[in-house]
């Protein structure tokens, strides 16, 4: 391998680790809107869609403040 191919290895590399998604707070808005939008009977990939997050990442939302509200 020569200086120029370890040289694009490297640009590659960092580019696909700056597309590289990072983790976003949820806001109080955000979770109303997935109380108000989840209790309206969309489902969760529908919310995600509308909120610009995976639907993993919401119904792991969703089940943590209902869980929370349970206990209060």
């Amino acid at each position: 391998m020569n200086g120029i191919e370890n040289r694009n290895r490297l640009e590659a590399s960092v580019t696909t680790m700056e597309k590289k998604r990072t983790y976003r707070h949820w806001t109080t808005l955000e979770d109303r809107k997935l109380l108000e939008l989840r209790l309206s009977g969309m489902k969760f990939r529908e919310i995600a869609q509308e909120l610009s997050r995976t639907a993993i990442s919401v119904e792991k939302r969703y089940r943590k403040i209902t869980v929370a509200q349970d206990y209060l």
